[in-house]
C-alpha cells in the first residue's frame, strides 16, 4: 500500500499528505495496526465513521433534492478502501465500453465522438434516430447493500475480500454537517461513499449488473458496442445513462426492461428528468411537452445535453456554439470580480483564460465536425471574453492592455480547436483497432446522402486540420 497526497480531512481533520513526514517508526507500527485489523476483519467504529457534507448542485437550491453529499472519512479508511479497490481491478475483467467512467484509457470524448458520428450520419441519410436519456434518483446513496455484495461474490470476488469489503466500505455510522453543527449518527444501510476511492467502481459494479440483465432480454443491444453500425446504442458515464436507435421500439423496450431491474437494486429511476429527443417535428406541440415511453410519462425535448455536449436532432451547429458560449460566460462572469479585486499581469490573466475560459470554449469540439461558421462565432465570442478579463488586467506603465505575439497565438480558439483535434486523433490510433473509437472514425459510414444534406463530417475535419500540420523535421 502507498499513501497518496492531496486526500481530504475526514472526522479526525487529518491529511494524508502529512504522514511522509513521519519516522520510519511510524510506518512499522502503522503497518502492524492495520495488518491485525485485516487479518480479523473487523475494522474499529472511528475507521467506518463519516460525515456527509452538503455540496448545492444548482446555483439557488431551494430543496433537498437539489444538494449532494461528500463523504469525509478517516484516513486509514481511505488507505484501506484504495487497496481493495487495487485488489479488485486485479479480480474482475474491464467493463465493456459501454462504459467510459473510471476506466483507464477512457474519456468523455470517446462518447461524444460516437454519438456525433451517429447521428450525423443518420441525419444526413435522412435516418430517424431516437434517443432517450435516462436519470437514477439519487444513485450513489441509493444502491442496496445486500444486492451489492451478491452481485460482487457472482462476478468472481473472493469471500475473504468481499467480507472485508462489507465491513469498511458497505458499513456505515455517518452524521450531516450543516453550517457549525452536526447532526446525530444514524447508520446507513444503503448507498456508496462519495468521497470514498471505492465508491464510483462499485456503483458501476452495481449498474453493470442490472444493464447484463436488460441487454440478455434484448439481443439486438450489445454492450461492447461492437456492431457492425452502432445501432441501438448504449452510452454510459457513471450514472448518466444514454440510449440511441433508429427504432423507437428498442428505446420503449429498453426503458420497459431497465426500470423494475433497476429498482432490485435500490436504482428507481427520476421520470420528471428523464428525457425523449424525437427524430425530428412529428408534433406541432411546443417542446419541451410530456410524452410516453413504454407506459411512463417522460419529457420529450428538442434537445440532450450529455457529458456536457449538446445532442440535436440534425447537423445544425448553432446550438452547440451557443451552449458553449453561455458555459464561457458564465466562467468569465465568475473571474471578473476575483480579477477586479486582485489585479494580475495581462500575461498571468492570458494564462488563465487560457486554462479555464478556452477550455470552456472548446471543449467537444475536438471530437465533432466544426464548420466555419460555428468556428467564426466561437472566435468573435472569443475576443469579446478576452477582452472583458484583459479589463480587469493590471494596467502597465505604457499602452494598453493588450495580448500580441506568442501569447494572442496560444490563445487563438482555432488553434486550440485544431490542436485538441489532432491530439485526440493520436489517442484513436492509440487504441486497439476493434476498440469503438477508431471503429467508428475509420470503418463506420451509413454511405446514403440524402439529397440537399451536407456532407460534412469529423472525417472531413479531421483531414483538413492534419493538412495543416508542418512537415516533418526529417523531411
Amino acid at each position: 500500500m502507498r499513501f497518496r497526497n492531496h486526500f481530504g480531512p475526514g472526522c479526525t481533520s487529518d491529511y494524508a499528505s502529512a504522514f511522509p513526514l513521519a519516522p520510519a517508526l511510524f510506518f512499522t507500527l502503522l503497518a502492524e495496526l492495520v495488518l491485525q485489523f485485516w487479518e480479523d476483519g473487523r475494522f474499529p467504529r472511528a475507521w467506518i465513521t463519516s460525515v456527509q457534507v452538503p455540496l448545492p448542485k444548482k446555483a439557488w437550491p431551494v430543496g433537498v433534492e437539489d444538494y449532494r453529499t461528500l463523504t469525509l472519512g478517516c484516513v486509514l479508511s481511505k488507505l484501506l478502501a484504495r487497496h481493495l479497490y487495487v485488489l479488485l481491478r486485479a479480480i474482475l475483467p474491464p467493463l465493456p465500453w459501454y462504459q467510459a467512467g473510471f476506466e483507464p484509457g477512457r474519456s468523455t470524448y470517446d462518447h461524444i465522438l460516437l454519438l456525433r458520428k451517429v447521428l450525423d450520419e443518420r441525419w444526413q441519410a435522412g435516418d430517424p434516430v431516437y434517443v432517450l436519456a435516462l436519470d437514477i434518483k439519487a444513485a450513489f446513496p441509493s444502491v442496496l447493500w445486500r444486492e451489492l455484495a451478491e452481485v460482487l461474490l457472482a462476478d468472481g470476488v473472493p469471500p475473504f475480500l468481499l467480507n472485508r469489503l462489507v465491513a469498511l466500505a458497505l458499513s456505515d455510522a455517518t452524521s450531516i454537517r450543516w453550517q457549525a453543527g452536526r447532526t446525530r449518527e444514524v447508520l446507513t444501510r444503503r448507498g456508496v461513499k462519495q468521497g470514498c476511492p471505492l465508491a464510483p467502481y462499485l456503483f458501476t459494479l452495481a449498474l453493470h449488473a442490472v444493464l447484463q440483465c436488460v441487454v440478455a432480454a434484448l439481443p439486438r443491444f450489445r454492450l461492447d458496442l461492437d456492431g457492425a453500425d452502432f445501432n441501438p446504442l448504449v452510452c454510459t458515464y457513471a450514472d448518466d445513462l444514454l440510449v440511441a436507435s433508429t427504432r423507437f421500439e428498442d428505446v420503449s423496450r429498453f426503458l420497459d426492461e431497465f426500470a423494475p431491474r433497476a429498482l432490485e437494486l435500490g436504482l428507481a429511476l427520476d421520470f420528471r428528468k428523464c428525457m425523449e429527443r424525437p427524430p425530428g417535428a412529428v408534433d406541432p406541440r411546443p417542446l419541451p411537452r410530456p410524452v410516453q415511453v413504454a407506459g411512463r410519462e417522460v419529457q420529450q425535448v428538442a434537445k440532450i445535453v450529455y457529458l456536457g455536449a449538446l445532442l440535436t436532432a440534425g447537423l445544425e451547429r448553432r446550438g452547440v456554439a451557443y451552449h458553449r458560449v453561455v458555459k464561457a460566460q458564465r466562467a468569465v462572469a465568475t473571474l471578473q470580480p476575483l480579477l477586479h479585486c486582485n489585479p494580475l499581469p495581462p500575461m498571468v490573466v492570458s494564462r488563465i483564460y487560457r486554462t479555464t475560459v478556452l477550455a470552456s470554449l472548446s471543449y467537444e469540439q475536438s471530437s465533432t465536425a466544426t464548420t466555419k461558421a460555428t468556428r467564426m462565432t466561437l472566435r468573435r465570442q472569443a475576443g469579446v471574453l478576452t477582452g472583458a478579463l484583459m479589463a480587469s488586467a493590471r494596467r502597465p506603465q505604457r499602452g494598453l492592455v493588450r495580448l500580441v505575439g506568442e501569447e494572442r497565438r496560444k490563445a487563438s480558439i482555432t488553434r486550440a480547436i485544431r490542436g485538441a483535434r489532432v491530439r485526440y486523433w493520436g489517442h484513436i490510433l492509440r487504441c486497439p483497432p476493434a476498440h469503438p473509437p477508431p471503429r467508428c472514425v475509420l470503418q463506420f459510414e451509413v454511405g446514403r446522402k440524402k439529397v440537399g444534406r451536407p456532407c460534412h463530417t469529423f472525417n472531413t475535419a479531421l483531414a483538413a486540420d492534419l493538412a495543416r500540420l508542418p512537415a516533418p523535421a526529417g523531411g
